[in-house]
């Protein structure tokens, strides 16, 4: 009760945070069921390109980021989480650039960008902290790393805060690779499959709103802290289903038989350093057990 008396008094001093999620998608349906557990009152600005349908508290705004302003209110600060995908109209991200050029004279505070540990190329299984630097080998890691770079050198002119989150493979309810394993989709060898890294959605929404509590400029790889073999995954998934287990194949006979968009993914294998996250934004992680996120994601 008294939280409740605390926030509407907040609400009513006008004490609110103005916040922006910018191609709110499924990261941004997490987000917005989280904000009821911030302490932080958050006036927020919903912006996609889909119209939405949303309660009055919060302002929807059906927007093409790639042509347009963001018709905000003016005289206002705003903090800003960054979702919308990499535009494929180039190598760099054309869309990030849009958006920073197109609402530059809105008053931005900070700036948190979902990008991707894919920036960092392959490691054949080995750690990755912040500190490597990113050798992209995938089309959209490239654009992600032009988004960075780009946000990076906005931030530093307005003199602003600018987070990077590096997140990998993001899973959930209505994201969990069911169709694969309704098909029976053979497996690659656990002996032979690459090690991945993985975040449960709700998990991710919590470090992304935490991440709107830090001032400095940050780049922080987030995952689960529990790196898997993506066979073992997607074994955990059959279990969970009560599910005999499909064929198996090795690595060479995949490379035949998987599409090119998800050979992509087994061709990168590392193992993300995630201190720097559990240092900034100790207990977002709830599901670091990947089978009780895969529970919570089917049931």
């Amino acid at each position: 009760m008294q939280t409740s008396t605390l926030k509407e008094l907040k609400i009513m001093k006008g004490m609110q945070t103005n916040l922006v999620l910018v191609g709110s998608g499924y990261l941004g349906e997490s987000i917005l069921a989280h904000l009821e557990n911030c302490e932080t009152i958050y006036d927020v600005y919903e912006v996609s390109r889909t119209l939405k349908k949303r309660d009055g508290t919060i302002k929807h705004l059906q927007v093409d980021i790639d042509r347009s302003v963001i018709n905000l209110p003016v005289g206002k600060n705003y903090k800003v989480i960054y979702m919308a995908p990499p535009s494929t109209t180039s190598l760099d991200d054309d869309r990030m650039s849009n958006f920073l050029n197109h609402n530059s004279k809105h008053n931005i505070t900070q700036i948190v960008y979902i990008s991707t540990s894919g920036v960092y190329g392959n490691h054949d299984g080995n750690s990755v902290d912040e500190l490597v630097v990113p050798n992209p080998i995938t089309d959209r890691a490239i654009r992600r790393l032009s988004a960075e770079k780009q946000l990076v050198k906005f931030c530093n002119k307005k003199s602003i805060s600018s987070i990077i989150l590096r997140v990998p493979g993001i899973y959930g309810k209505g994201r969990l690779p069911l169709e694969r394993i309704r098909n029976r989709e053979k497996l690659i060898s656990l002996e032979e499959s690459r090690v991945t890294n993985l975040i449960h959605v709700n998990d991710l929404a919590r470090v992304t709103l935490k991440a709107l509590e830090i001032e400095s400029n940050e780049i922080i790889n987030v995952s689960d802290g529990s790196p898997i073999k993506t066979t073992q995954y997607y074994l955990h998934i059959y279990d969970a289903l009560k599910q005999p287990w499909p064929d198996f194949i090795t690595f060479d006979e995949a490379l035949k038989k998987y599409s090119s968009k998800r050979l992509s993914f087994l061709n990168e294998s590392r193992l993300l350093n995630v201190d720097k996250m559990n240092m900034l934004m100790p207990g977002c992680i709830k599901f670091q057990d990947i089978r009780e996120g895969i529970r919570d994601s089917l049931f």
